[in-house]
């Protein structure tokens, strides 16, 4: 099973990058053309709001990208006095409530999913399915799920990024 996990880490991992990297280019050419397009005294209002939606995709996946790198923010005043045990539980700890967040969000969020995806509700200028524009935070999340049971893992077996944090510290 932990196999099965850390590979789907692993894939999981390979297409949030490429998600990223889409979303975030996608985002610098739409306010490229916004930009050119207002200096040629066109009125072109679909870059805009597509580089809204895929600031949807690039925050939500990408957040999920950075806990998998152990990229987010963390305060480590507390940790850092904690004997290797104390350090191992807080981490344990700290993801299963982030677990708890993600599944809590997932669970209140997915009606309004749902109801996009039902109504059919579109865009105000490009007509493109309100669906579309907000799954972001679905599948960030879904992937965030992946990487927490993947870390969670590792900080059972005592390996890892967390685990070599610790050894980096009192190395």
């Amino acid at each position: 099973m932990p196999g099965i996990i850390n590979a789907a880490a692993r894939v999981t991992a390979a297409i949030a990058r490429w998600i990223v990297m889409a979303s975030l280019l996608g985002i610098v050419l739409c306010v490229l053309y916004g930009i050119v397009t207002r200096n040629m005294n066109t009125s072109v209002t679909f870059p805009e709001e597509l580089s809204r939606y895929l600031q949807v995709w690039f925050v939500s996946v990408g957040t999920a990208l950075a806990f998998h790198h152990a990229s987010l923010p963390a305060t480590e005043l507390v940790r850092e006095m904690l004997p290797a045990g104390g350090k191992r539980f807080l981490d344990f700890l700290n993801h299963c409530l982030m677990l708890a967040f993600v599944i809590g969000i997932l669970y209140f969020g997915h009606p309004l999913l749902l109801h996009l995806a039902r109504s059919g509700q579109k865009s105000p200028n490009m007509g493109m399915p309100m669906f579309f524009a907000y799954a972001g935070i679905f599948v960030g999340y879904v992937m965030f799920i992946v990487f927490i049971l993947s870390a969670l893992l590792d900080i059972l077996r005592g390996r890892g990024k967390f685990a070599a944090r610790e050894e980096g510290a009192s190395a």
